[in-house]
């Protein structure tokens, strides 16, 4: 099963020449807003407002309007800081802004008498009731990506339950068809009807998710649960949006390799040996600057290796059952040929021995297909331990370019295959449980997208 989402070069061209203007603008960005007032609660019209995001050095200026408010939209995630300046007042600034992506933060400040030369530094206080929007949901950020442990492959989906509305997340599908291990998610009571999407471009493939990015790669993950903006439509639970990291003016890396394998693994008390397991996950990031204050650069890389080993035990016939010699069988057997319709008045088999003459061609080829059995015994007599590996092999490019103080322009490329491979319990002729089997998943994005700031 092989299944591709491709997105040519021609695509990039059209984003570039047709859609230049604001692209899902409120999904990838967010809003800083406030009111500037006196000691007196008096609004302050006509300050300067200064906002710089510390990482890139970006930088634009407001000025507060008649009622002293300002607003700055259009932001990409970053970490802000923000400076009033206006004359026969002290110049207030107020840093460590962490402003998410489809969010708004609102910085009221107050200004205080003085020369414009003194600095009034200002420290958040305790968190607000939302008042400048409807949306619910929540957000997922960095230091829970860092540190609450996540299965299935490192999967960011596992953290949705922190969500409120969301329940656990479970696997869902085979591992054939849902090789990039997309968790399926219940919110407000829906199932399968969520969207998913990274940096604002849709990312489902069919009912799960095409590229699932690692967390180390991860800036943010917002999800709206209720009352999302029309854009973010076609869902019916919520709308999650993974916002990957961008690089800065510093250089930051990272590399981590995590492994296990069967030798501390425990023996299936039935079986005579333990099935060769291993799990491998192993990457790193990297990213930084290109042109300072203009162009920046960011890079991911994982790879997954996962052999899972299974004890197998079943039942088969033993070699004079195949030839038609079921004497060790406690049951007697009855010539179909003989007797009445309804069962009876059957003759049993002489020496519960079936002619070779009446035994199928055709179940003569199916068993010759099966090996002999491992062990003594009528039942549980064959043993083969069998190994199912799946490989994973991932990677994100993301180039982010600032050309002026309100426009910017970000390019980013995902790539992700996974190759899932599960043997027959009888080699090529299949086994108990369908194999073998053989699936390749490949899914490929390519993104270009500006919006004004």
């Amino acid at each position: 099963m092989t299944r591709r989402q491709n997105a040519s070069p021609v695509w990039l061209a059209l984003l570039f020449f047709t859609t230049f203007g604001a692209l899902q603008a409120q999904t990838l960005k967010g809003t800083i807003l406030g009111t500037l007032t006196d000691a007196s609660q008096a609004v302050v019209p006509s300050a300067q407002v200064s906002l710089t995001d510390v990482n890139t050095n970006f930088h634009r200026t407001e000025t507060s309007n008649d009622s002293g408010y300002y607003v700055f939209a259009n932001l990409d995630p970053g970490n802000y800081r923000i400076e009033v300046s206006h004359p026969g007042f002290r110049k207030v600034v107020r840093s460590d802004i962490d402003l998410t992506p489809n969010s708004t933060i609102r910085a009221d400040l107050e200004l205080t008498p003085g020369v414009v030369t003194e600095v009034v530094d200002v420290t958040a206080g305790a968190p607000m009731l939302q008042t400048d929007r409807a949306d619910t949901g929540g957000k997922i950020e960095r230091q829970q990506l860092d540190t609450m442990p996540m299965l299935h492959n490192r999967n960011y989906q596992n953290l949705l339950l922190l969500v409120p509305g969301v329940q656990r997340s479970y696997r869902s599908n085979s591992a054939f068809y849902n090789s990039q291990e997309h968790l399926q998610s219940v919110v407000n009571g829906l199932d399968q009807r969520n969207a998913y999407a990274i940096e604002g471009v849709n990312n489902n493939v069919e009912n799960l998710t095409g590229i699932i990015p690692p967390p180390d790669a991860i800036a943010t993950v917002d999800v709206s649960t209720t009352n999302y903006d029309p854009e973010l439509g076609h869902a019916g639970g919520a709308v999650t949006n993974v916002t990957l990291k961008s690089g800065t003016n510093d250089f930051h890396g990272s590399a981590y390799e995590y492994h296990r394998n069967n030798e501390l693994q425990a023996r299936n008390v039935f079986a005579t040996s333990v099935p060769h397991t291993v799990y491998n996950q192993f990457g790193g990031t990297f990213g930084g600057r290109i042109i300072r204050d203009k162009l920046f650069f960011f890079g991911d890389y994982q790879g997954s290796r996962d052999v899972l080993g299974n004890s197998n035990i079943p039942t088969i016939p033993t070699l004079p059952f195949r030839a038609g010699d079921l004497s060790a069988s406690t049951t007697t057997i009855y010539d179909p040929a003989t007797g009445n319709p309804d069962g009876t008045g059957r003759t049993p088999f002489a020496n519960k021995q079936i002619p070779t003459n009446r035994i199928s061609p055709i179940a003569q080829k199916i068993l010759s297909f099966i090996p002999a059995p491992t062990r003594a015994g009528l039942t549980t007599n064959f043993e083969l331990p069998t190994s199912q590996s799946k490989s994973i092999d991932q990677f994100d490019i993301k180039i982010d370019y600032v050309a002026t103080t309100n426009d910017r322009l970000f390019v980013r490329y995902s790539y992700q295959r996974a190759t899932v491979f599960d043997p027959g319990l009888y080699g090529p002729n299949g086994g108990i449980y369908g194999g073998p089997h053989i699936a390749a998943s490949r899914v490929r994005g390519l993104h270009a997208t500006k919006a004004p700031d």
